[in-house]
């Protein structure tokens, strides 16, 4: 009785100042962990987690009940305290975590977060009423997650945007982001970390023509910034692109091609539009040391500040093995 007696008085500890003293501050915790109050942990692969708190200088004990069981926590460094937390015998599904805490004068604000346990993800589409997903892209929000993808739900492949919660359950249903008169086959999307999402998308402009886009879509999937095609007439847009955001805008590379040229090009946009360029970063043609891009083949961005640095493969024809080797470059 007297380990059920410590739990017990350390509860009331934990948790009964906010009643039984009325002049207490209380002080707000945060969970960097944690996503629209919900996170997600497979115990197979992890038994043990470590939560993590932030919380004011002033609270020197939390309390963490989770399936029963209370961990009292002190210690704390200027104000962030870590639990590690057994997980390997909580049964799959969601489970309460609740957090309190006290300090000199103060009481931490009661919380409770939703802890899901499993081995397998959420699922959110299905082939025989979907067509095959592709290109998920994954993106935090600020205080929750989002996946975009594209898929034939509506006949016509198109883009999507679902929000999620830490346990990557959905907020809300997925919704439309782009253009319902454009058949997307490729989207790529990145946050500024707050409430815009860019995006640069692939759309059929013929038979088996692409052409490439750039557009701002905030959380809610709303049109921000109309889609703006990126290829003059007579241009076709090739596979592979990337988009990132350099802390004001979003800018995107992509390649383009004509009858006499390959380009892989760049472009800054954001809520106003086009903001610069487009302008060629890399061209392949008889000038050029390297004869061409290869067909299918990883291109990336990567904004810092003021610059772009731009990764990309071309193939260099050897004429004595007479194949093709592969050669990776940067532009800035």
């Amino acid at each position: 009785m007297r380990g059920f007696s410590l739990i017990f008085w350390a509860l009331l500890g934990a948790c009964g100042d906010a009643e039984s003293d009325p002049v207490a501050q209380q002080v707000a915790a945060e969970l960097p962990q944690v996503m629209a109050g919900a996170l997600w942990v497979n115990p197979r692969k992890y038994p043990q987690i470590t939560l993590v708190v932030d919380t004011a200088t002033s609270v020197e004990t939390l309390s963490i009940d989770l399936a029963g069981v209370t961990r009292r926590i002190g210690g704390g460094q200027a104000g962030r305290f870590r639990a590690v937390l057994d997980v390997s015998a909580l049964a799959e599904g969601e489970h309460i975590l609740r957090l309190t805490g006290r300090g000199a004068g103060v009481v931490v604000t009661p919380q409770e977060v939703s802890l899901w346990v499993g081995e397998s993800g959420m699922q959110f589409t299905e082939f025989s009423r979907h067509g095959s997903a592709e290109i998920p892209n994954l993106l935090h929000l600020g205080g929750e997650l989002a996946l975009i993808w594209t898929d034939r739900r509506d006949e016509a492949r198109s883009s999507y945007l679902q929000r999620l919660d830490g346990a990557g359950r959905g907020l809300g249903g997925a919704v439309p982001i782009t253009p319902a008169d454009l058949p997307v086959v490729r989207v790529r999307a990145v946050s500024d970390g707050g409430d815009r999402i860019g995006l640069l998308f692939q759309a059929l402009s013929g038979e088996a023509e692409r052409s490439n886009y750039v557009m701002v879509v905030d959380t809610s999937g709303a049109e921000v910034m109309p889609a703006r095609l990126l290829e003059a007439e007579g241009e076709i847009g090739e596979p592979g692109g990337a988009v990132s955001f350099d802390g004001d805008a979003f800018v995107a590379v992509w390649r383009s091609r004509g009858d006499a040229f390959k380009e892989v090009r760049w472009v800054r946009f954001g809520d106003a539009g086009v903001l610069a360029g487009p302008v060629a970063v890399a061209a392949a043609g008889d000038a050029q040391p390297i004869g061409g891009f290869q067909p299918y083949f990883q291109l990336n961005a990567e904004a810092m500040g003021e610059h772009t640095v731009v990764t990309f493969k071309r193939a260099l024809y050897h004429p004595q093995m007479q194949t093709y080797i592969a050669r990776n470059y940067a532009s800035v």
